[in-house]
């Protein structure tokens, strides 16, 4: 099997032909709801910085799947950001405890931040979605970079009509 193509090599920046994205996209970014990230139909790698972690974040809007292995360092997937998104938003995740779950990711790689996590024992609120870059400055962090990690496929076509066709 060739892993040149897999959500973890894409993830790593292995992937040989990443889509470059201009600078207008990181606004873009910014403005989407962060929640729904997961649900883009290309994945998407972008890389943020925090103030009081001297490594940066990575970040992939595709859930990597169970069977891979995890990456090394500081890096969350869709799932994780999704998670990450609920608990801001039901103002049950800070800054500080961010922190703690970097810290986590990196002395443990296969420490998964969990929507039950990211709440504490709070509800999640079926509020508006609030937009990245709410999320990203409510937890300190500045998104640096972004890169589509594919390009869409083209919309499935409508068959032609049978009279169409007979003709």
């Amino acid at each position: 099997m060739d892993h040149s193509s897999t959500p973890q090599a894409r993830a790593h920046g292995t992937d040989p032909v990443p889509a470059s994205v201009p600078d207008a996209f990181l606004e873009e970014l910014r403005g989407f709801p962060a929640r729904h990230l997961r649900d883009l139909p290309v994945p998407v790698r972008f890389t943020l910085e925090a103030t009081g972690i001297n490594r940066k974040i990575a970040c992939m809007t595709a859930r990597l799947a169970s069977t891979e292995e995890p990456l090394q360092g500081i890096f969350f997937d869709g799932e994780e950001l999704a998670a990450i998104s609920a608990g801001v938003e039901a103002e049950r995740l800070s800054a500080a405890e961010l922190r703690g779950f970097c810290l986590c990711k990196i002395q443990d790689p296969w420490f998964r931040v969990t929507r039950d996590l990211a709440l504490d024992g709070a509800r999640e609120i079926a509020s508006r979605p609030r937009p990245l870059g709410f999320i990203l400055d409510c937890l300190g962090l500045t998104l640096l970079q972004a890169e589509l990690l594919g390009r869409p496929s083209a919309p499935p076509q409508r068959p032609a009509d049978a009279d169409t066709q007979a003709a």
